[in-house]
């Protein structure tokens, strides 16, 4: 569809997507290491038929990878080409602000934490979530 549909408007469109849930059988087809997050952005590219997407997300917080690696390998995509700007999915506010001193450290445009907010769902104030955010600086 992308490749057919939507191609021509490439430059007007943003084009997002994520890893770190379930994607193939074994150790490495989730979470979000080095090797998990390169082959799950290098398989969504191939099927979006594209050379890079506008955001990458490492869509949970993944208690089994250190921050850091989880960090530089997103630092890495985006150095790559592979990745405009990066960003985390429901991660709290104090796993927010740990990856975000790393991507500021290594300057890696770093977007934000996409996550549920909305008048039913807000968790986000109670975890202090937009508090951490005025101290962020994005990407």
């Amino acid at each position: 569809m992308f490749q057919s549909d939507l191609k021509p408007y490439r430059n007007e469109l943003v084009i997002t997507t994520k890893a770190g849930y379930h994607m193939w059988p074994g150790p490495l087809g989730e979470f979000s290491g080095r090797k998990t997050l390169t082959a799950a952005l290098d398989l969504s590219l191939q099927r979006m038929h594209l050379d890079y997407v506008d955001i990458f997300y490492a869509h949970r917080w993944d208690p089994n990878t250190n921050l850091r690696e989880t960090a530089e390998a997103l630092d890495s995509l985006v150095r790559q080409g592979k990745a405009l700007y990066v960003g985390v999915s429901n991660y709290t506010a104090e796993q927010t602000k740990a990856i975000a001193e790393i991507f500021e450290e290594l300057h890696t445009p770093f977007i934000g934490n996409q996550m549920s907010y909305n008048m039913f769902n807000r968790e986000a104030e109670q975890d202090n979530m937009l508090d951490i955010w005025m101290h962020i600086t994005p990407g």
